[in-house]
């Protein structure tokens, strides 16, 4: 019987990290549509604008999930 130690790396995205950066960034859309509203009283503008913000993240982060999944 053999006995010993071993080195066990598990290769996947971190969805932790993903999932905290997708919430940082829709708080952050949120803060930036209540600023653009704030100061140019553009209701549909701000949330249009922070819509896109959320958007982008989201897409980029499908991308790097679909990347990880063809390696």
């Amino acid at each position: 019987m053999t006995f010993g130690w071993g080195v066990h790396i598990l290769e996947a995205p971190d969805y932790r990290n993903i999932g905290m950066i997708n919430l940082c960034m829709l708080i952050l859309s949120g803060v930036t549509a209540y600023l653009w509203k704030y100061f140019t009283s553009d209701f549909q503008g701000a949330f249009g604008f922070a819509g896109w913000i959320v958007a982008v993240v989201n897409g980029v982060l499908f991308a790097y999930l679909a990347k990880w999944r063809q390696e």
